[in-house]
């Protein structure tokens, strides 16, 4: 009785030497994928905030255009022979529109190099 007694303990031994090695395993899992979630998540969350600034600057764009094509038509309605000097305010609405441009190209740019985002 005395060797059954000395088996079980050595089993339950191991049973226990495993399962510790179980749970260590399944806990560095669960830290391993919780590790994987954030990676995901500050690229999603990178990947939206380069989105909203695209759409605020093509809106901001959209806007430069139509107030360029306004003064444009006023300049133009009011000369005789059509032709329309850039002026400072005119060459100033063509520098935004560039500007906004690149930042939108530059954004566009990272995206590309997010894993997350198939373009």
């Amino acid at each position: 009785m005395t060797e059954l007694k000395k088996n079980n303990k050595e089993m339950i031994e191991k049973l226990g030497k495993n399962a510790k090695r179980a749970y260590a395993t399944g806990l560095k899992v669960v830290k391993d994928s919780f590790k994987g979630m954030e990676v995901v998540a500050g690229k999603t969350m990178e990947v939206t905030k380069l989105n909203l600034k695209n759409q605020k600057n093509l809106k901001m764009i959209e806007s430069l255009f139509l107030d360029l094509g306004q003064r444009i038509y006023n300049i133009a309605s009011h000369q005789a022979d059509k032709t329309i000097p850039i002026t400072a305010d005119i060459q100033s609405f063509i520098d935004q529109i560039k500007r906004l441009h690149g930042q939108v190209e530059q954004n566009t740019d990272k995206l590309k190099t997010i894993s997350t985002v198939k373009k």
